[in-house]
């Protein structure tokens, strides 16, 4: 009996050691095999060096790899003052405030260490000063994250460490983090953005060493103008009709423009040219309605970074973005994507007739219109006053339609004349439109658009004015053409 209740007083013995030293493994066990095992006291295992509210938090200077910035409580909550007039993060405001606003250890992992770099106190990665609002004030030292959860951390002046219940990536921020990627926003409903009406826009930098100007086509629906066909217009250097690119791009991608990053804060105007900004490869300047509100906005763009992406800023030139390429193609179209094609485009339907004089041949065609409730048709036609088919004066005209243009040119003709085709309408009132094509090279003609003011030179293939006058053959004798640019 007594050696019974003997083994029993020893098995008894051996739990209580053995939840002793559970209870010690749980209160002292190390978080990584580099932590202390120092004895500490129970007093010290955990700690709450501030309990806040982020309503309570005045200021927060921050100072980590990125820089060093703090934030102010103004009317709306935290502020950087680099950051005033711009449109700022304030998500991201916000969690740096609820950051500063509480600072809680799990438990004090050493007391002395020999190595503060074994736990990134040395150099410590963000240094956090607050001030609140009742004038107390708390800073702190914070060092790598623990592989279990939480950060190092630890008090200025003193030697402990800590291990932080985790902190918010707020605190290792730079400035650039709390700016906004909206880099344009019309704030437009859905619906909204579908009624904008685009107003005008201008493209310069290297990309248009002239700067173009694309605006609503003022002679839109205007039937007898070369470029009344169109709905946008460039207006300057020259004026002609603007392309379906552009037409497709504006207004719906300016109504809104993100930044996929903030690459920096323009401090000196010297920054920019780290960036391809000081000579930008392309700029923008818009403007569009929507209802009786106005709304204006500019992009610039400079070089590429390593991923493809552009980097950005606008007119004021205060913040660095990056823009992905594929984002902004309007900022990418070239002069000869800008421009319509065909320099002339009227409706058959309004003519009297269209001439064409060459060496090769000379023609006048009549399109026979015949007007039934209310609706106008192209029923037969006249080819140097002989009959020829609806088909076979409709389709010589539509390639004629199809004689597009590469590019525009300063350059004035001085070669000889190759063709000359001349619009004459059937109002009575609408004087005649002429246009020449000259030789200029082995390979090219020059266009030019007479009696029309402002209206540019072009630049055509030589080889499209040759089909077409070998059309214009066929069509006088009454065969119907393939309206292509070439045979």
């Amino acid at each position: 009996m007594r050696k019974q209740i003997k083994a029993l007083i020893i098995v008894g013995v051996v739990i209580v050691l053995l939840a002793a030293a559970l209870g010690a493994l749980f209160l002292f066990g190390s978080d990584t095999g580099e932590e202390s095992s120092s004895v500490v006291s129970q007093q010290e295992l955990a700690a709450t060096f501030v309990d806040k509210t982020s309503d309570e938090v005045q200021s927060v200077t921050v100072k980590n790899e990125k820089g060093e910035f703090t934030a102010e409580r103004g009317d709306d909550g935290l502020a950087i003052a680099l950051l005033d007039g711009l449109r700022t993060n304030d998500t991201e405001l916000e969690n740096l405030a609820v950051a500063a606003s509480g600072f809680y250890a799990e438990r004090l992992i050493d007391e002395n260490p020999s190595h503060p770099a074994d736990y990134g106190l040395d150099p410590v990665a963000a240094e956090v000063s607050v001030t609140y609002t009742d004038g107390s004030t708390f800073s702190i030292e914070l060092g790598d994250a623990s592989p279990s959860g939480g950060r190092y951390a630890r008090l200025p002046g003193e030697s402990k460490v800590y291990l932080l219940t985790e902190t918010t990536g707020s605190l290792f921020y730079g400035v650039t983090n709390f700016v906004s990627n909206i880099i344009f926003d019309s704030e437009l409903s859905e619906e909204a953005k579908d009624e904008a009406v685009f107003v005008k826009a201008e493209l310069g930098g290297s990309l248009h060493p002239q700067p173009i100007v694309i605006e609503s086509n003022p002679y839109k629906n205007n039937e007898t103008h070369p470029a009344g066909y169109v709905d946008k217009a460039i207006t300057s250097p020259y004026f002609a009709g603007a392309s379906v690119s552009v037409d497709n791009a504006f207004p719906s991608s300016l109504t809104r423009i993100l930044a996929s990053g903030v690459t920096a804060i323009v401090t000196d105007p010297a920054q920019l040219s780290e960036y391809g900004l000081d000579q930008p490869y392309s700029t923008l300047s818009f403007t569009f309605t929507a209802g009786e509100q106005s709304y204006s906005g500019s992009l610039w763009l400079g070089s590429k970074n390593d991923e493809g992406d552009y980097y950005a800023t606008t007119a004021d030139k205060r913040v660095v973005y990056t823009v992905k390429a594929d984002n902004v193609p309007y900022m990418e179209l070239t002069d000869r994507q800008l421009l319509y094609p065909i320099p002339v485009l009227i409706n058959i339907q309004l003519l009297s007739s269209f001439d064409i004089d060459s060496s090769q041949v000379t023609a006048k065609f009549e399109p026979v219109v015949t007007e039934e409730d209310g609706s106008k048709t192209v029923t037969g036609g006249v080819a140097n006053g002989n009959g020829v088919s609806a088909d076979c004066i409709k389709k010589l005209y539509e390639s004629l339609g199809k004689l597009s243009a590469d590019e525009v040119t300063d350059k004035e003709p001085s070669g000889e004349r190759v063709m000359t085709v001349t619009y004459n309408f059937s109002d009575g009132t609408t004087q005649p439109i002429t246009v020449d094509f000259y030789a200029d090279t082995a390979r090219t003609v020059l266009v030019k658009v007479n009696g029309l003011e402002d209206a540019p030179n072009y630049v055509m293939q030589r080889k499209t004015i040759d089909s077409f006058l070998n059309k214009t053959q066929k069509a006088l004798n009454g065969e119907v053409v393939v309206p292509s640019a070439t045979d």
